[in-house]
């Protein structure tokens, strides 16, 4: 699909966001705005999915465009773009899902050190 002239520079205004993550860390080859996808849009930031088109590694950058600048910052991620937008509309983590990890955990260990206790296995 073609994009238009506004989005290229728009685009083109987050690759320069980018500076530092114009190139992939793993295998050193040039991003280009082709392999860029915006997750997200809001109030000048921009969430950003780069793949490499050489080793297939990904990025995700949050990229913000202010008055006095733009800036960015990001991370090497194992997911593709379908899946970090899948995630994104996910709810968050809350404590109780955390503590409901740990009590379960718990009880794994727990069943497991009563199961060596019945069969006499120490």
């Amino acid at each position: 699909m073609a994009r238009s002239r506004k989005d290229n520079t728009h685009l083109d205004q987050i690759y320069q966001g980018l500076s530092l993550m114009r190139e992939c860390p793993l295998c050193k080859q040039s991003y280009g705005t082709d392999r860029m996808q915006i997750l997200e849009e809001r109030h000048g930031a921009h969430l950003v999915h780069m793949t490499c088109t050489n080793c297939a590694s990904a990025i995700l950058a949050l990229v913000l465009i202010t008055p006095i600048g733009v800036s960015s910052v990001g991370m090497m991620t194992d997911l593709v773009y379908d899946d970090a937008k899948r995630f994104q509309s996910r709810r968050p983590f809350t404590e109780e899902d955390m503590l409901d990890f740990y009590t379960a955990l718990h009880a794994s260990e727990e069943e497991r050190r009563l199961e060596r206790q019945l069969l006499h296995i120490h």
